[in-house]
């Protein structure tokens, strides 16, 4: 993993049911790696959105 950015927008508590989406959101290719990057956001079983952020992986190809 390269970078992780999130932002928490409402709690979450104990007996809340939580629904993770990742989007690719990018793939960058090199010679024997690639980087990836996915939007990343979390919702409450209100449709609420608790968290969302960003991720970027290295990955060997």
């Amino acid at each position: 993993m390269i970078e992780v950015r999130a932002r928490i927008l409402k709690s979450a508590y104990p007996g809340d049911t939580l629904f993770p989406l990742l989007v690719i959101t990018d793939l960058k290719p090199q010679r024997t790696t690639g980087v990836v990057t996915m939007a990343a956001t979390v919702t409450n079983q209100k449709g609420e959105t608790v968290l969302e952020g960003e991720h970027v992986y290295l990955l060997r190809l």
